[in-house]
């Protein structure tokens, strides 16, 4: 268990250090949500829905 700690520290620590990765991971996100959701007034008045929506895209 330790080892895959220490692991995912590395990994997450990569990650933040690429700026493009957190760049798009915290821009796409509301970005697909603005573009795909919230037009869509039946699934955005729904929040079950819109956040199921939103997972849906992200996998």
């Amino acid at each position: 268990m330790q080892l895959a700690l220490v692991h995912a520290r590395f990994q997450f620590l990569e990650t933040v250090r690429v700026p493009i990765a957190v760049i798009s991971n915290t821009v796409f996100p509301p970005l697909i949500l603005l573009f795909f959701v919230v037009p869509n007034a039946d699934d955005a008045g729904n929040p079950v829905v819109a956040t199921s929506a939103v997972a849906q895209l992200a996998v």
